[in-house]
């Protein structure tokens, strides 16, 4: 037939569900850390360790930097993060970053795609925690999970 084309659309189906955890985490490993002239305390490479009560996962945490005053008790963080799942040996990786206010913290998280069971499945959403000394964090999580 002259004139006649066939239409295809590559669009995905998408399903969208909220997304709660709670999670506790020590520091493990002490990465660098400096003071700068202006009395601003850097740190780099931290290892966090713990776990993800709500689906029995691992959480792991390296920070890519922490900018503290230590005269305000003011600052911002940038982190990397993976959550492995036991139960299923998945996994979703990602970012993170936000505020220092004392020992409160706030901020964003995105993740890439998962692996195995989770492949094909996103992440995002804000998080909000205590940090308990220096060496511990109780973090709740709301987001969304995006399956593709």
């Amino acid at each position: 037939m002259q004139g006649a084309f066939a239409a295809t659309s590559t669009v995905e189906a998408r399903t969208m569900q909220p997304y709660q955890a709670h999670i506790e985490a020590d520091k493990i490993q002490a990465g660098a850390q400096w003071l700068s002239k202006n009395g601003i305390l850097h740190m780099k490479g931290d290892y966090w360790l713990g776990n993800e009560t709500t689906s029995d996962g691992i959480f792991e945490a390296w920070i890519d930097s922490v900018r503290l005053d230590q005269t305000t008790g003011e600052g911002t963080f940038r982190l990397r993060w993976l959550l492995y799942y036991r139960p299923t040996m998945s996994s979703l990786d990602g970012t993170a970053r936000g505020e220092i206010n004392g020992n409160q913290i706030h901020g964003t998280f995105t993740s890439r795609q998962g692996s195995n069971l989770l492949e094909g499945v996103r992440t995002s959403g804000s998080f909000e925690g205590v940090l308990q000394g220096s060496t511990h964090v109780v973090i709740e999580v709301t987001g969304v999970t995006i399956y593709h």
